[in-house]
């Protein structure tokens, strides 16, 4: 708008300077003619005649004295005599051609002052719109100044963090917002550039602390107070080379340790491992490396896994004492809880188990059963289109499965309008009622979510006297009432001796809950209640949702994938709108962005060296190339992995089974399996000759010019169409004394240390020193994917063949069950 502004003033400065030029041109012309016109009245008044021409025309000016004749020598001058009238018909005509040019430089100025005022009122038009959008928070001030400008500019920490949000979601719908919908986006290698300073390396992720660092300095006391919390995600449990770290990598598990604020609301996950239960050691300094931050733990929570139960159990948890001391300074403690909505899902899973349910003593004597029993006699009250309780369905009693995860069909089945339709119309049920009452109440106090609710249980936790009398006392019921009660099995039906995983989960929380209320009251003074959702798992599970919805439909990520997205997720906001409603129990929390968002480090603010770019979501040019390479190495290995035609004498000898002995049947066979390897490895040689030509033409010929040789040639031959490359003898010798040595060093398995394409290509160098660098990384890389290719395989096809035989056991322990309920 601003160039259109000054295009403008310009040309009306052009224009006016042309029409000044003309009106000056018109002045002098009516003054020569003012002139003339004067002198010709003057002699008309004097009296005098201007003499005519012989034909009686026009007045004749007299020529004055007749000068003498020039010499023949003197040169003749033409001199145009003209007379006033002449003069005056020119200069008129002269006018009018000004007057005709002005003219038509007005009407050109009028035409193109149009225009312009048209241009500037659709610039006017979109700057508007783009301060709708500016203001609206759809693009940023960089965007929109990107957009008018057309120029390249420097993009901001905000910028990048959105875009990196929109690259994770999608590839094609990144490049189709910038192509095809003009949306001013930071380009690729932008984004790989910004995210080259976080390295997200197994234990306390350094980028992550430095940036919770830096924030904590305008914290106040309130804000410092945080809750560490932990999980685990199921990953793919193949192996993957990590191109960044130049490691193999393998993990079936993520465990995720989050810091979340207790009075506020940010949160930043700090620490992962792969395949690692937490230890005491690792929570210690965890807390440790916090408190060096500036922050105050206060809380920490976890499920109910056993190793979860271990680790609390070895360092000192008990039913009675519920909380831990602070490894940097014993005064405080740092009270543990169990997740509670896990808790309600497992309550509702032993209540609705089809062999029996939960035993609770009556307070007059004798016991109550509460199961699925309860809940179906009330559905079959219910049944029908008009119902009193019509978010109770069958689905909350048969779910199974992944299904039977879900925290709203506990806390629906668990609900206050449940109890009351229950009371009112099973009146036997008045007790398991009373029981679904209870636990409603519980729940509602240890998962408040805003310091003033309609129902005061679901106030924040000590708002006041009167909210926590009555909070204190709903606390107290389901202590009594889940301390109590057993689990009912065919063997046990009065109840099991123990309690189960979550009944102490349950009386851990909410002892935990009064005691960090009672010790931040005293210690912090501006403390006054506690959001008991803060003390949940919520963020985590958010967090497990974002990592899995990343790169489209692959839910499960292996180690290197993980990494890489939780990598970008320190970063950008979450690509996935997190969704939240009034009626769920535990809702998805709207604010997905972490501390670290939008954040930018410096390499020189941290203590690991950064890495290069990413690895999945973002591709530089290098490792587009990789992508493209793997591709083609994949292709490689289904073509090693076919059966090639055994030569005739060894398939002789292997079949002559009456001539042969054990022995040489042994020899044949080891005979033909070393033929088979050679052929499998003399088209691997094949394949990096043809990548690296290029660079080294005498390592192979094309199998339509290749001689005959002692290479094995035969595979190659058989599915060649006459483009693949037969590897000369001479590298065909590097190549077999190279897999000497990646057998060495490798085994059976993979290496999962550190720098194995490096320790490879060292290995490869000593022995061939004069080879090339780029051939012998393509030589290890190619041999390496192939190996990893082969383990993951078989890791399938042992999982398979478990679960095969698993299926079986289960047809046949349902095959023996009908049987025997058929002869009953």
């Amino acid at each position: 708008m601003c160039n259109l502004q000054q295009n403008w003033c310009k040309y009306l400065k052009n224009w006016r300077q042309e029409v000044t030029s003309a009106q000056r041109d018109e002045r002098v012309q009516q003054r020569s003619l003012k002139k003339l016109s004067d002198e010709l009245l003057t002699t008309a008044g004097s009296g005098q005649e201007l003499p005519r021409d012989s034909d009686g025309g026009s007045p004749a000016v007299d020529p004055g004295p007749v000068p003498e004749r020039p010499g023949p020598d003197c040169p003749v001058i033409a001199i145009e005599e003209t007379t006033p009238l002449e003069q005056v018909v020119r200069l008129e005509g002269e006018l009018q051609d000004a007057q005709q040019r002005l003219w038509k430089l007005s009407r050109k100025w009028r035409n193109e002052k149009r225009s312009l005022q048209r241009q500037l009122r659709i610039a006017t038009e979109k700057g508007a719109q783009l301060d709708r959008l500016l203001e609206s928070g759809v693009l940023s001030r960089g965007q929109v100044r990107q957009a008018a400008t057309g120029r390249r500019i420097r993009w901001s920490p905000g910028d990048v963090s959105k875009a990196l949000g929109l690259r994770c979601l999608t590839r094609k719908g990144y490049k189709y917002a910038q192509g095809v919908l003009k949306i001013p986006l930071p380009s690729v290698s932008t984004l790989s550039r910004w995210t080259r300073a976080f390295r997200v390396t197994p234990g306390v992720m350094d980028a992550a602390a430095s940036v919770l660092e830096a924030v904590t300095t305008d914290m106040s006391d309130m804000d410092r107070l945080c809750v560490i919390s932990f999980d685990e995600m199921s990953l793919d449990g193949r192996y993957c080379y990590d191109s960044t770290a130049d490691q193999v990598l393998r993990g079936s598990k993520l465990q995720l340790l989050m810091v979340r604020g207790l009075c506020s609301s940010w949160k930043q996950p700090l620490y992962y491992q792969l395949d690692s239960a937490m230890t005491p050691g690792e929570l210690e300094h965890v807390i440790i490396r916090l408190e060096d931050i500036g922050l105050s733990v206060v809380a920490a929570t976890s499920d109910m896994h056993s190793s979860n139960e271990k680790l609390w159990e070895q360092m000192g948890v008990t039913p009675t004492k519920t909380w831990i001391k602070n490894p940097r300074d014993d005064s405080r403690n740092i009270w543990i809880f169990a997740d509670v909505p896990h808790v309600l899902k497992r309550l509702r899973a032993h209540t609705v188990a089809n062999d029996g349910g939960l035993v609770v003593p009556k307070d007059e004597g004798g016991t109550f059963l509460l199961s699925r029993q309860s809940f179906s006699e009330l559905l079959s009250k219910t049944a029908g289109e008009l119902r009193v309780a019509p978010k109770l369905k069958a689905m909350h009693l048969e779910a199974t499965g992944q299904c039977s995860q879900r925290v709203s069909l506990a806390s629906q089945l668990f609900s206050e309008t449940v109890a009351a339709a229950m009371a009112k119309y099973v009146p036997i049920r008045s007790r398991q009622a009373d029981a679904i009452r209870t636990i409603d109440a519980w729940f509602d106090v240890m998962n408040s979510r805003s310091p003033i609710d309609a129902k005061q249980e679901r106030c924040a936790y000590g708002l006041n006297k009167d909210v926590k009398a009555i909070q204190d006392a709903a606390l107290t019921k389901m202590e009594k009432l889940i301390g109590a009660a057993r689990k009912s099995t065919p063997k046990h039906p009065g109840g099991v001796s123990a309690m189960l995983p979550f009944q102490v989960g349950a009386l851990r929380s909410t002892a935990s809950l009064r005691g960090l209320h009672s010790e931040l009251s005293d210690r912090v003074p501006k403390f006054r209640y506690v959001m008991s959702a803060r003390l949940n798992q919520d963020c985590l599970e958010n967090t497990f949702s974002q990592l899995r919805g990343m790169c489209g439909q692959n839910v499960t990520p292996d180690a290197v994938e993980a990494r890489s997205r939780l990598r970008i997720m320190l970063m950008a906001p979450s690509p996935l709108v997190a969704t939240s409603s009034s009626g769920r129990a535990v809702r998805l929390e709207p604010d997905t962005a972490f501390v670290s968002t939008g954040q930018r480090l410096e390499p020189d603010n941290l203590t690991n060296e950064a890495l290069e770019g990413l690895q999945i979501q973002i591709q530089r040019p290098a490792e587009l190339t990789a992508a493209v390479e793997e591709d083609q190495v994949e292709e490689a290995f289904r073509a090693v992995t076919l059966q090639p035609t055994v030569p005739q004498v060894i398939r002789e000898e292997n079949e002559d089974g009456g001539a042969a002995t054990d022995t040489a049947k042994a020899k044949a066979r080891a005979a033909e399996d070393a033929w088979l390897r050679r052929e499998g490895l003399a088209f691997v040689a094949g394949y990096v000759a043809a990548s690296c030509q290029h660079i080294d033409p005498s390592l192979g010929l094309p199998t339509r010019v290749a001689p005959p040789s002692s290479v094995p040639q035969s595979w190659i031959r058989a599915v060649s169409r006459g483009g693949l490359m037969v590897p000369s003898e001479r590298w065909m010798s590097v190549v077999e004394a190279f897999e000497v040595l990646f057998c060495i060093l490798m085994g059976t398995s993979a290496d999962r240390n550190p720098g194995i394409v490096r320790r490879l290509m060292e290995l490869l160098r000593q022995k061939e020193p004069a080879l090339d660098l780029r051939i012998a990384r393509k030589l290890v890389r190619t041999r390496l994917h192939i190996r990893l290719r082969f383990i993951n395989q078989a890791l399938a096809e042992a999982a398979a063949a478990r679960r095969a035989a698993k299926q079986v056991r289960q047809h046949v322990r349902s095959s023996v069950g009908s049987e025997a309920g058929c002869q009953a």
